[in-house]
Parts: structure tokens; C-alpha cells; sequence
């Protein structure tokens, strides 16, 4: 399975804007070959539809981050969400997202770099079981060290 360097700075995207609002998150793991965070519904209920919202376009403010761009096809599941909940075109959240993206870009960096590695440690130990499409890149001990790290920088 190919690493999808796109879609592990969406994640990584989805995970600052929820750290950088309070949201908890619990992992980020591959399913079925494809990165996602695993966000706790408590934590995310008690937000705003706007800051919920902001969570769901951080995915795309980490490739735009990154990228330049964003793939429009790719984050029709994100929109999706938010429409779901009332909100509006996912673009309108991307500003403020990519603001929260851009202030944490310490915190942004270190999760990219740590869930590369993650999946390409996560892919050779799953190439030995029978199932290696799934695996977990990071575990929430593991993401609140990075936020924890990045926030000390960067108030330096």
C-alpha cells in the first residue's frame, strides 16, 4: 500500500484544528488504506456548528498548508458533515482553519512527519499479519506529546 502524503496532511490538518479548539482526539489510524482521526463525539458536541464546522475544513487547510491547493473530490465526505449538520460550503470555514493550521505550524509539521513514519512502521508490521490495511499511526498519548511540544515552542 503506497503512502498517501496528501491525506496525512489533510489528518494531520483535521487534528490541529481540534487540539487548537479543545476537541479530544483519540487516534489517527488506517482503515481500509486510508488515514483518518478519530475524533471523541463528547468533546465535539459540546462545540459550536461553527467550530465544528472549523474542525472538518482543518483537513483541507493542512493540504493547502502544505500543497498549495486541496482535493476537491477527496474532501466531498468532509462537506458532506457539514452540510449534514446545517453548516454551509466547506470553503467558508477554510479561512479561520487555515489561520489555526498556520499558528500551530510547529505542532503541523511534527504530526506530518510523525504519522509518515507511523505508516510506514504501521505497513511493514501489518505486512505480517493478515490484516494490513488497517493500523494505528498515532494514539492519543502520542498526538497530546506533539501538541504539548509544539504549543512550549512556540511560546518561546
Amino acid at each position: 500500500m503506497a503512502l498517501d502524503e496528501r491525506a496525512i496532511c489533510h489528518e494531520a490538518g483535521h487534528a490541529v484544528a481540534a487540539l487548537h479548539l479543545g476537541v479530544h482526539v483519540e487516534r489517527i489510524e488506517v482503515t481500509d488504506r486510508l488515514p483518518h482521526s478519530t475524533i471523541s463525539r463528547d468533546s465535539l458536541e459540546k462545540k459550536s456548528t461553527e467550530q465544528r464546522c472549523i474542525v472538518l475544513a482543518g483537513g483541507i487547510a493542512g493540504e493547502k498548508f502544505f500543497y498549495g491547493d486541496y482535493d476537491k473530490e477527496a474532501s466531498q465526505g468532509d462537506q458532506n458533515r457539514i452540510s449534514e449538520m446545517g453548516g454551509d460550503d466547506i470553503r467558508k470555514y477554510l479561512v479561520e482553519a487555515l489561520k489555526i493550521v498556520s499558528l500551530h505550524e510547529v505542532c503541523l509539521r511534527e504530526l506530518k512527519k510523525q504519522l509518515i513514519s507511523g505508516w510506514v512502521r504501521g505497513e511493514s508490521e501489518a505486512s505480517w499479519e493478515s490484516d494490513c490495511d488497517s493500523f494505528e499511526l498515532l494514539s492519543h498519548e502520542e498526538i497530546q506529546c506533539i501538541w504539548k511540544g509544539s504549543c512550549r515552542e512556540r511560546r518561546v
